[in-house]
């Protein structure tokens, strides 16, 4: 049974004629462990199955991320969120002002974002040849506003989530597919990223 329904069978007999027993030619015990390999048989191949659906799902993201027509970044922001979380123990209720007082908490939450993966179209952009040229340059990538511009979308991202003391692992990756774009700033006037 895979999913409730049947999908194949196994026949398990003797060799040789047995008498009657508990269930046929089978004792109780063997029955049991008929049963149980039938079982084990049955989880792997769901778990298999499983992997299968996953993979084909993974390669479809993976060529609709790389081979989209515009730049697009995946990040982890767990260090934001732990940062975020200890703000909110320490006491600060209005994150925006908190930020704008204090520019370099600002500058450090920014830094606590770890880019970890970036598409062609985001290469092409910058003029990196590669994911590695890109990321080890990412630092000169950011304009004197980029620390602005991620504060503020930071804080609507917050106000729109409402994220609670500790919120599940589903809405901290929500938090990570945030995108932001600085206002007025052209693709041609984006730097070069060079080894």
């Amino acid at each position: 049974m895979i999913d409730g329904e049947p999908h194949g069978s196994i026949e398990v007999y003797y060799l040789e004629e047995r008498p009657e027993l508990d269930e046929g030619p089978f004792t109780s015990e063997e029955r049991i462990l008929i049963e149980g390999m039938a079982r084990s048989l049955s989880e792997t191949i769901e778990h298999r199955l499983a992997e299968k659906s996953l993979s084909v799902s993974e390669s479809g993201f993976r060529n609709l991320f790389e081979n989209a027509g515009i730049s697009i970044w995946n990040g982890d922001m767990s260090a934001l969120h732990d940062a975020l979380s200890q703000l909110r123990l320490d006491g600060v209720t209005d994150l925006r002002q908190h930020l704008k007082d204090d520019p370099q908490a600002a500058a450090d939450l920014h830094k606590l974002i770890r880019v970890t993966d970036v598409n062609k179209a985001t290469l092409e952009l910058f003029g990196a040849k590669t994911e590695d040229e890109f990321l080890g340059s990412i630092s000169r990538i950011f304009s004197s506003n980029a620390v602005d511009v991620f504060v503020e979308g930071v804080v609507q991202s917050l106000e729109q989530l409402e994220v609670p003391e500790d919120p599940p692992d589903s809405e901290i990756e929500e938090l990570g597919e945030l995108v932001l774009v600085e206002d007025g700033e052209a693709a041609d006037e984006l730097p070069e990223v060079s080894a």
